[in-house]
């Protein structure tokens, strides 16, 4: 897409990974020779770029895809490409099949690594003047100088002078010849399918493991203080030191390039508080190396396939066999007359056991329907009714609903609230004498004749 948008304009890189990439390839150097960029070094019949990782950074998955969550990114392209391989035969491309198991992959990689692993080859592109690629000669040399005359075939320890024998020395072949004991085990790092265990870092990422930083503190009982001292790991600090952040970046860069490429390197462990490190990894007095499985001569790991159990000769006889022939040693039975009853008792009881077990046996049955209890109408209920027919009748007409309440209460509470009663009736009953008393006086006052027609008038 960097590429594309070149055409109208000139982006800008905004993204890390994109910068390195461009920086690896001198995108800027060939667009200001040409004026158009060319990718001289691309290898059409691979379908590579020597210099270019083929595998996708987590940088870069996150932000070209939707998916913000890399656990379901790794999934889905693994998914999609182990649906595209098909589990074939051996052929000379992929001598125990494009798809071996992963017990297959080790057990081959012990007995035989030379089948299981292409033949390296060296390439006059890469850089053999360089920075890199003198830290990782020097990386080589005082490696080898750690290993004990014993374990070695020659008298003297290997002592590369340039890159290529340095990284030819770490190929099975020069090991096998170097060594007197030596093993090789896989690596499950980047391979298709379903691998036991964790994930193996990349050649690439132990770069790191090899090749310490300024802030890794490593103690002086570690088995890696020796190089601190007076070793590679020394230069390589004292290298590192001078440079600025982006050279440092691009020197280790070049550093896992090279790592890489290599076929193996040794199982080594780095130093912690409470461990010294391990440089080896020792196997019954031999030397197990770790192998890069760019080298591999296969596609993915497949699946195990299931292998049913061989079963036996059955040595007793069968129980109706038995039966006949005692009948016919002891009661004088025909043999094939009590075979003949065996056979039918036991086809009746296949009958019992099928009418049993049958479907219907084991439908669901529905559930059964509860009868609807009729309910008693209470009086309440029907004045209710009642009042909500009225309204229906007649629905101008607003409707008065009495709310009743049964209050229980105490008999001394009755008795009080009925004394209370009393007392209002009897203040009313004064209320209404005293108003009437009111009015007589009135008409007495008043002058009304006795027919009442002066009152009429008025």
């Amino acid at each position: 897409m960097h590429m594309l948008r070149n055409i109208p304009h000139s982006p800008v890189a905004q993204t890390g990974y994109l910068r390195d990439a461009l920086r690896d390839l001198h995108f800027d150097k060939v667009m200001d020779r040409f004026g158009t960029f060319f990718l001289h070094e691309l290898d059409l019949e691979k379908a590579a770029l020597p210099d270019i990782t083929q595998e996708d950074t987590d940088e870069c998955l996150l932000a070209m895809s939707r998916v913000k969550s890399l656990k379901q990114i790794k999934d889905k392209r693994g998914m999609v490409t182990i649906q595209a391989v098909d589990d074939e035969g051996p052929t000379e491309q992929f001598p125990i099949g494009n798809a071996p198991t992963w017990d297959e992959i080790a057990s081959t990689m012990a007995c035989n690594p030379k089948l299981l692993m292409s033949k390296w080859a060296w390439d006059e592109k890469w850089a053999t003047g360089s920075t890199a690629g003198r830290l990782f000669l020097q990386f080589t040399t005082d490696y080898f100088l750690t290993l004990s005359t014993e374990v070695v075939n020659d008298a003297h320890l290997p002592k590369p002078k340039e890159l290529k024998d340095a990284m030819e020395l770490w190929t099975v072949s020069s090991l096998m010849a170097l060594l007197k004991d030596v093993s090789f085990k896989p690596s499950n790092h980047g391979l298709l399918g379903k691998v036991p265990g964790r994930r193996n870092p990349s050649f690439r990422d132990m770069v790191d493991l090899f090749f310490p930083g300024l802030d890794v503190n490593i103690r002086e009982k570690s088995v890696w203080h020796p190089f601190m001292t007076r070793g590679y790991i020394r230069e390589f600090h004292q290298t590192i030191h001078s440079m600025t952040e982006d050279e440092t970046s691009s020197l280790l860069r070049a550093l896992g390039r090279i790592f890489g490429r290599i076929q193996c390197l040794p199982n080594a462990a780095a130093c912690t508080q409470k461990s010294c490190g391990r440089l080896w990894e020792q196997s019954d007095g031999g030397i197990k190396m770790l192998t890069n499985p760019i080298f591999y001569k296969i596609e993915m790991v497949g699946k195990a396939k299931r292998k049913g159990t061989a079963r036996g000769k059955q040595v007793k006889a069968g129980k109706a066999i038995i039966e006949a022939r005692l009948d016919e040693q002891h009661r004088n039975i025909p043999f094939n007359e009590g075979r003949l009853k065996a056979r039918q008792a036991k086809k009746a009881r296949k009958r019992e056991t099928k009418r049993r077990t049958g479907k219907k046996n084991n439908y669901r049955k529905p559930p059964v329907k509860r009868q609807k209890v009729p309910i008693a109408i209470s009086e309440e209920s029907h004045s209710q009714e009642a009042d909500r027919s009225s309204d229906e009748n007649f629905p101008d007409v607003p409707s008065v609903r009495v709310l009743r309440r049964r209050v229980i209460v105490s008999e001394e509470e009755e008795e009080g609230e009925e004394e209370e009663e009393e007392e209002e009736e009897e203040a009313i009953d004064e209320l209404e004498d005293e108003e009437m008393d009111e009015v007589e006086e009135e008409l007495d006052q008043m002058d009304v004749d006795d027919d009442g027609e002066d009152y009429m008038d008025v």
